[in-house]
């Protein structure tokens, strides 16, 4: 199968015109990648990276396109694992899985017990096996999604709410305002000269405890 009819973007970039989700697959052997893209570039459009930093860097650039991310766990500098354990932390939306030779079981089945990844693949591939486990991959991460986008949107909605609210309550606040700053400037004229009403024989109208409360307030 040749690569021309693929959806592979050699430079990395998905095509805007595309709302399909896309495969990011990591691994630093270049055969790897080029069997990868023959068998799946059909199926789904596929970005590449063949370390752990250049992976990142296609991530910040296409963070909204990648659903599924696909990595290697053996490969210089960093592990597999160590990418998918920090893509979980920045990118929640995209499904993680990790491919392994069978002497780095331990570490793909401790990586999904801690929930650093979705699920691992054995090496070699059964390739219509792959194939499946992508196609889950790519609906988990539409729901995954979905879910994002609703809570975005509520919240979106109770920002909007308490907007309004807070314009509607800021009315009768500043009427409150107005009235206490008034009653603290001509109050206490007002209580001055009712005691001087009372020591003058006046009737003491407002009891002792209600005018200290009055004063207080």
């Amino acid at each position: 199968m040749g690569l021309e009819n693929t959806k592979v973007f050699p430079d990395n970039s998905v095509s805007s015109q595309s709302a399909e989700p896309a495969i990011l697959f990591v691994d630093d052997e270049p055969r790897s990648i080029k069997y990868f893209v023959r068998a799946f570039g059909n199926d789904f459009p596929i970005l590449t990276a063949t370390s752990v930093s250049e992976a990142e860097s296609v991530l910040e650039r296409e963070e909204t396109r990648v659903g599924v991310l696909v990595s290697d766990q053996r490969m210089p500098v960093e592990t597999g694992v160590q990418l998918l354990n920090r893509v979980k932390e920045r990118y929640p939306h995209i499904v993680r899985v990790l491919t392994t030779a069978y002497a780095d079981l331990d570490d793909a089945m401790e990586a999904v017990n801690s929930g650093e990844i979705h699920r691992y693949i054995l090496k070699p591939w059964d390739i219509e096996s792959l194939r499946a486990e992508l196609r889950l991959a790519m609906d988990l991460h539409r729901r995954r999604r979905h879910d994002l986008d609703l809570v975005q949107a509520k919240r979106g909605t109770m920002m909007t709410l308490a907007a309004h609210v807070a314009h509607e309550v800021s009315t009768p606040l500043a009427a409150i305002r107005m009235l206490g700053a008034s009653m603290e400037d001509h109050l206490p004229v007002l209580i001055a000269a009712y005691e001087r009403e009372v020591l003058r024989g006046a009737d003491a109208t407002i009891p002792a405890d209600v005018l200290a409360t009055i004063e207080m307030a």
